[in-house]
């Protein structure tokens, strides 16, 4: 069963270019892409993807906004927030207010690929680039859990 994804970015040309790696990739469909957070919330509604890749930097919509607004639908599907951002607080934020995953934009793409399949399966996911004792207090763990995952 393909795991159905609806992506949110509002850079055309990331946009695209991710759809067509995880439309090509076995396993995953793009159900929609749209270039706004508005749309997003909209859509999630509407189409019940398991998953929504979610640029957080939009214009719209605040990022912590927008996926409290995806997620507290009760068919809610898992959230991967998109940044460019690498900062802790801006993690935590992302993550606190329902996101299930966080992925730097400057990863490869083989991660984002293990990212939405992790999310998908109700697990957290945080980048590879983070550094991940710093963000291990933030969940008390003095080794890495094996609810997060990596690539």
């Amino acid at each position: 069963m393909n795991i159905r994804i609806l992506l949110a970015e509002n850079h055309e040309l990331m946009r695209t270019t991710i759809w067509d790696l995880l439309d090509n990739h076995p396993g995953m469909e793009v159900l929609a892409a749209v270039d706004s957070s508005h749309s997003a919330v909209s859509l999630s509604r509407q189409l019940k993807p398991n998953v929504v890749v979610l640029n957080i930097n939009m214009p719209d919509l605040k990022g912590t906004s927008a996926i409290s607004r995806i997620v507290c639908a009760s068919t809610a599907p898992k959230l991967l927030a998109l940044s460019l951002y690498p900062n802790r607080q801006y993690v935590k934020r992302v993550m606190a207010a329902g996101a299930s995953g966080y992925l730097l934009k400057d990863s490869v793409h083989e991660e984002m690929f293990c990212a939405i399949r992790t999310v998908a399966c109700d697990q957290i996911y945080l980048s590879t680039k983070l550094e991940m004792p710093k963000y291990l207090q933030w969940f008390n763990y003095n080794k890495t859990p094996d609810f997060i995952h990596h690539l």
